[in-house]
């Protein structure tokens, strides 16, 4: 026996449809980074390849961001990242080496809340003091940089 059951929609006990009950998640978007990127100018600010552009659904929606990548400082130095939304810095993160190749990874986990419709283009910056930065360190392995962006129902 077969069952088909047809609704015009579903709606919460407060009456929102369930597709866009407050923290439902509404869409997702990938961006990566496949090359190396190395920075040798110091106390400059670069852009590390690093983005992913979403259209949020409205101006009450929140974005969700994560971002993973291999980091290598090679020498004692202080380096900050950011992350971005649209030219402006909205999230930094410092790190500090005090002795030479130090390996780590770079991750950003932050909740946005960017107010718009319009496209909102989010990516990594980084800065450093001495030395080079080598961001989605590549070595004898490819190796790729993420950036996820969930929009979530406001």
């Amino acid at each position: 026996m077969t069952s088909i059951l047809k609704v015009d929609s579903i709606q919460t006990a407060a009456g929102k449809p369930i597709v866009n009950a407050t923290g439902s998640v509404l869409q997702v978007v990938m961006g990566t980074l496949t090359s190396q990127f190395t920075q040798s100018a110091t106390n400059s600010s670069n852009d590390t390849g690093l983005s992913a552009t979403i259209t949020p659904s409205s101006t009450s929606s929140k974005i969700y961001i994560t971002t993973a990548a291999s980091v290598v400082l090679s020498s004692t130095q202080d380096a900050i990242f950011y992350l971005v939304r649209n030219n402006s810095n909205i999230v930094p993160m410092n790190m500090y080496t005090s002795t030479g190749y130090v390996s780590a990874s770079q991750n950003f986990v932050f909740l946005d809340s960017p107010s718009t419709t319009s496209a909102v283009t989010y990516k990594v910056m980084c800065e450093k003091d001495a030395g080079e930065l080598f961001f989605n360190y590549q070595n004898e392995q490819n190796s790729t940089a993420h950036m996820v962006l969930m929009e979530i129902a406001g």
